[in-house]
């Protein structure tokens, strides 16, 4: 069976040197003429017509203010707010601070309270808004 399958690779392989050999021969059988290549930046290649592009400002308006608070109030430790309004790495640090950090007398999770308590009152009176700088959709 190691014997078959060592053929057939060799097979395979002397078979795609023998097709990229005629391939370089194509440019050598032209009879001598002189190809002009195009010199003209190539044009990006559009989306498909059923592919939808995500709409920034739709995404980001998207964002509730009540949500955002209740998810701070129930899961800030954990950063959960943090996500839902795109600070990814801010959620994760106060994520591991919050599981990892009680590992050292607790002093991370204490940290990651304040921080949430902090978030809390920033989100009440709208100073922490979504990160793109988008208003809240329904607000408080």
């Amino acid at each position: 069976m190691k014997k078959l399958l060592f053929v057939m690779f060799i097979v395979s392989f002397m078979l795609t040197g023998v097709m990229t050999s005629y391939a370089s021969q194509g440019d050598a059988r032209d009879n001598g003429k002189v190809k002009v290549e195009n010199t003209q930046p190539q044009k990006a290649i559009s989306t498909p017509i059923w592919v939808k592009k995500k709409d920034k400002t739709q995404d980001s308006a998207s964002k509730s203010q009540l949500v955002a608070l209740l998810l701070a109030v129930f899961l800030g430790t954990l950063g959960i707010h943090r996500f839902y309004l795109g600070y990814t790495t801010r959620g994760i640090v106060m994520l591991l601070l919050a599981t990892v950090g009680g590992i050292f007398f607790g002093i991370g999770t204490l940290v990651a309270f304040v921080m949430s308590i902090i978030d809390i009152i920033n989100i009440a009176t709208g100073k922490l808004k979504p990160k793109d700088g988008s208003e809240y959709n329904p607000t408080l």
